[in-house]
Order: C-alpha cells, then sequence, then structure tokens
C-alpha cells in the first residue's frame, strides 16, 4: 500500500538548473522529473498534474529524500516549481 507524500518544505530548483518553461509546458502523466536542489531529492513519473502541482510515484530516492520520509513506490504531491530536471529523451518523450 503506498502512502501520499506532500513536498512544501524542499528548496527550490536553482534558476540555471530549472528546465526551460517549454518543456515544463510539455510536461504531463508519463514523464520522469527530478525533484528538489542540485543534487535532487527524487526522480518521480507524473501520474496527474493540477495546476501548479504534480502528483506522481517516486522512481528512485537520494539521500536527501529520507529526511522527509519519501520512499520509492510513494505517490507524492509537489510544487512544479521544485522540479530540478526531467528525463525527456531519457527516460519518457514528452
Amino acid at each position: 500500500m503506498s502512502q501520499t507524500v506532500a513536498i512544501t518544505r524542499v528548496k527550490k530548483a536553482a534558476a540555471d538548473t530549472k528546465p526551460s518553461p517549454d518543456v515544463m509546458a510539455r510536461l504531463g502523466p508519463g514523464c520522469y522529473v527530478k525533484v528538489g536542489e542540485e543534487t535532487g531529492l527524487f526522480w518521480a513519473e507524473i501520474t496527474a498534474v493540477e495546476g501548479s502541482k504534480f502528483t506522481g510515484v517516486v522512481q528512485q530516492i537520494f539521500a536527501g529524500a529520507k529526511q522527509y520520509g519519501i520512499v520509492t513506490g510513494s505517490e507524492i504531491c509537489f510544487e512544479k516549481q521544485l522540479v530540478s530536471g526531467t528525463g525527456c529523451d531519457k527516460y519518457c518523450w514528452c
């Protein structure tokens, strides 16, 4: 059984690493995104988009994710502004 985790207190992605507005506009269900600052907290597959928020399933976590209780397989909600990278053309073809 998966748990839903809401991420609200994570540092925003640095402006120079953030995906372009064009790439962000194309993101939707099935896309993979890296969430968190430079090294990221986790990779997630987006399952839903609601305004400025994504819902997704955590696919891979990094060390910093543990402090937020994030585990692989969790359903998670996060703000678009927290996206620091995309899997476009690597893990998904948006």
